[in-house]
């Protein structure tokens, strides 16, 4: 796991998996969102400036939710152009989300 010696950098951490480097941006929230869907976490995913990541920027984002304890890491192929994303962590059955099948995907990380 590398760090950027810069703070201009649109990524957070690199990972080097002996195959590829990985340029990751991390992400977390701690609340629940109010935004009209009471139940779910928002995770905010935009740049200085309120601009959403693209592609060029990084490859994952790691969405971080503090009251379950739980990671999705998302392809930058998923989230590019979207300022925030919802998750369900807490959901069972068929209302978990669109980013379910993210949780927990630290194979991703392999590249």
């Amino acid at each position: 796991m590398l760090w950027p010696s810069s703070q201009n950098v649109p990524y957070d951490i690199m990972v080097d998996n002996d195959v590829t480097t990985l340029k990751i941006q991390i992400k977390a929230t701690y609340v629940k969102s109010n935004a009209g869907k009471a139940d779910s976490y928002k995770v905010n995913t935009t740049k200085v400036g309120d601009r959403p990541y693209l592609k060029s920027d990084c490859d994952l984002i790691a969405c971080y939710i503090y009251h379950t304890n739980t990671w999705y890491i998302i392809p930058i192929d998923v989230a590019c152009g979207k300022t925030s994303m919802l998750f369900y962590p807490h959901r069972e059955g068929e209302k978990v989300g669109q980013y379910e099948q993210f949780r927990d995907a630290f194979h991703l990380l392999k590249g």
